[in-house]
Formats: C-alpha cells, sequence, structure tokens
C-alpha cells in the first residue's frame, strides 16, 4: 500500500498527477491553436440584399396632360418625344439651373420612357423616390382623370 508523502511546511500541497499534468498541458496547447485559426469564415447570418436609399428623386410621374421631352434641358430644344399624362418614367439626371424661353431658371429632369430619352422642365412631373410609389401616385391620378 502506498502512502501519500508527507508536505512539508511552507510548501504547497500538490496532488500526485504524474505524467497525466504535462499531457494535459500539450493537448489544451494544440487544441487552443487550432482554434484560433485565420481561414474561418465568421459566424454571419445571411441577410437579403437592400437597395440604397435614394438621395434623389429616381422615378418621375407625368403631372400635365402632355409632356414635351426635349433634347437639352430649355425649352427652346428640340422636341425629342411626348408622354401623357400618368406615364412613369425613370429620372436618369436632374440639371438644377436650366434656363426657361422667358430667362428664369428651373430644374430639368432627363427622363427615360422605353426607348424614349428626353428633358423635362420639372414643374411638369411628379418626382418619386421608387418605381413602386411612382406606380402608386399614377394609378391614384388615373383614377381621379
Amino acid at each position: 500500500m502506498q502512502h501519500a508523502r508527507p508536505v512539508a511546511a511552507g510548501q504547497p500541497h500538490r496532488a500526485a498527477l504524474g505524467p497525466v499534468r504535462p499531457i494535459v498541458l500539450a493537448l489544451i496547447a494544440v487544441l487552443g491553436v487550432g482554434s484560433c485559426s485565420r481561414d474561418r469564415a465568421p459566424n454571419l447570418p445571411d441577410l437579403p440584399l437592400t437597395s440604397v436609399a435614394a438621395l434623389r428623386p429616381t422615378w418621375a410621374v407625368v403631372a400635365g396632360s402632355y409632356l414635351r421631352l426635349h433634347r437639352e434641358p430649355r425649352t427652346d430644344a428640340q422636341i425629342v418625344g411626348h408622354l401623357r399624362q400618368a406615364e412613369v418614367a425613370e429620372i436618369l439626371a436632374i440639371e438644377p439651373g436650366g434656363r426657361l424661353g422667358d430667362g428664369r431658371t428651373l430644374a430639368w429632369y432627363l427622363l427615360e420612357h422605353g426607348a424614349l430619352i428626353g428633358w423635362a422642365p420639372a414643374d411638369l412631373v411628379d418626382p418619386h423616390g421608387s418605381h413602386g410609389r411612382a406606380q402608386d401616385a399614377a394609378s391614384r391620378m388615373r383614377e381621379s382623370l
């Protein structure tokens, strides 16, 4: 029968683990290094893509009964086509300081409707931040006609 060694005064009492302690420490070291790998992808959730918030209107509804689209942002520029009331067009660009024929300045929108692209005075269209909102506004406008 084995007897425990007596502990001398002033020395801490340690259990006699023998060769087990170095094996446990080596195992912890190996597992710790393996868990710090940089190759592992972070655990991130898959989120749906969302559109960027529009800082300017991106869609327009024709507010008047008949809208002329011009080649340049000027009323005396060549007319390239027409849009009718409640039609929806995409706004490609905004010209903040276009000139009217009487000398006043007015913003102009470069609109695209199908294959038709041209400039329209901003006061003749109703701008919206999304296609859905423009479609809703156009539907309400058609109902009121």
